[in-house]
């Protein structure tokens, strides 16, 4: 926990411009060094964006109690039950490095499969559609 590693004295430091390069931050040396810049460490690293997009429903008809991963033409979907009768439906593996919003297509696509699994998730309610990029090499 991060109260922990203030204790054993380890330096924490945000929104910081910085150079990572042979064991060194900005030409100063470390023994260990966590990289948790995502893209952007992308002009120093092989990285590139792998498109994330989910759906949260409100679906207390569905009663999965596991996740559950299908294999669809485009990308792998998984479907996660959360607390509450409310369910995750993903796509994790888009190669798109596109920022932008869900597109129509992706989330008929993403919903499409959450009825082919269960057809409770019709009368079901779209909490929210977010979309985001990770890094990938």
């Amino acid at each position: 926990s991060y109260s922990m590693l203030n204790r054993r004295k380890v330096k924490f430091v945000f929104n910081q411009r910085v150079t990572i390069k042979n064991g060194e931050i900005n030409n100063r040396p470390f023994d260990f060094i966590l990289d948790c810049r995502g893209l952007g460490a992308k002009k120093e690293q092989l990285l590139r964006g792998v498109r994330g997009e989910v759906a949260r429903l409100y679906a207390p008809e569905v009663n999965l109690t596991r996740p559950v991963r299908l294999m669809h033409p485009r990308y792998p979907i998984y479907i996660a039950p959360k607390p509450n009768n409310e369910y995750v439906i993903g796509a994790t593996e888009i190669e798109s490095q596109d920022s932008g919003p869900a597109t129509v297509r992706s989330t008929l696509e993403l919903l499409s499969a959450a009825y082919t699994v269960h057809s409770g998730f019709a009368e079901g309610r779209l909490l929210g559609v977010q979309t985001g990029l990770r890094p990938a090499f």
